[in-house]
């Protein structure tokens, strides 16, 4: 009996059949490996001090990158500079409330005549 006559027998799809007959992976991946140009870790924390310090500390990277770029100053890519999870604390540290429902309206009355149970439209007197 081929896989065809076998899965209609059965009720089942073809393509559950064949993935099935694979291996199982055990969910762990290789870890990805570090690349080339990515940043040293003395390099990663002279960016974060710099980012960090007060005359830095109410702007974005991107703000900070452009900035040290007209005085001369190349650290790192603006892309490298907003790497650090620390950074992004506040996108989290937010107090997200659940937002308010309006509360319910009475919906509004017709304007038009009310219509009487035999389709004519009753006049008003």
């Amino acid at each position: 009996m081929g896989v065809k006559a076998a899965c209609a027998a059965l009720g089942v799809a073809r393509a559950t059949f064949y993935r099935r007959r694979r291996p199982r992976t055990t969910g762990r991946r290789q870890p990805r490996p570090k690349p080339a140009r990515a940043l040293s870790e003395a390099e990663r924390s002279e960016v974060f001090d710099v980012l960090c310090s007060p005359r830095f500390a109410d702007r974005a990277p991107a703000e900070v990158y452009a900035t040290l770029l007209d005085e001369g100053v190349h650290l790192c890519s603006e892309r490298g500079s907003g790497a650090r999870p620390a950074l992004s604390v506040s996108r989290f540290a937010r107090n997200h409330t659940t937002p308010v429902t309006p509360p319910q309206i009475a919906p509004r009355q017709s304007r038009e005549s009310p219509v009487s149970p035999c389709g004519t439209r009753s006049r008003p007197t």
